[in-house]
């Protein structure tokens, strides 16, 4: 997996729930949301966020190699089933 990582073929996903999730290197960037109930993933792009990213790493003249948001929530079902 080591291996796998390093070439970028795939692409490791740290969650409190389950551990590590591996999921194939995506051509489109996304970024995911994450239960920490249950441990569901969603995968989402949301051009808006990606673009205030962009525009803080202009304001510090940084320049933006890679980068990537977790969201940790707990979704809709875990929060109808502790009501």
């Amino acid at each position: 997996m080591n291996f796998l990582e390093k070439e970028n073929f795939i692409c490791v996903l740290e969650t409190s729930k389950s551990g590590r999730r591996y999921e194939v290197a995506a051509k489109e960037h996304h970024d995911h949301i994450i239960c920490l109930h249950c441990g569901k993933i969603i995968e989402f792009a949301d051009p808006e966020i990606e673009n205030r990213q962009n525009e803080v790493v202009k304001k510090y003249q940084a320049k933006l190699i890679s980068h990537d948001m977790k969201m940790f929530v707990w979704c809709k079902e875990c929060q109808e089933s502790e009501c």
